[in-house]
């Protein structure tokens, strides 16, 4: 049997060989820079810092599967990518 650490090494090296990138996050700060990024890449906009805010909001609201209705139904500048 193989450890995690063998295991999450293998996947990392799988999404690496597929052009994921390695993204090293090391506080809660360059968690929310990267997922900035994240949302304004995959739906190619450009996010002002109180509309990122305005989503982190209703982010801390529900559960997932609440949020991702609400993104759904959001008429808004901004989208959220499907699963």
């Amino acid at each position: 049997m193989q450890s995690e650490q063998v295991l999450e090494n293998k996947l990392v090296k799988q999404l690496t060989g597929m052009d994921y990138a390695l993204v090293v996050i090391r506080d809660e700060k360059q968690l929310f820079a990267n997922l900035k990024f994240q949302l304004e890449t995959l739906n190619a906009l450009s996010l002002s810092d109180s509309k990122f805010k305005q989503i982190l909001n209703a982010l801390e609201k529900g559960n997932v599967f609440d949020n991702k209705l609400i993104a759904l139904n959001k008429e808004d500048d901004y989208l959220f990518p499907a699963p």
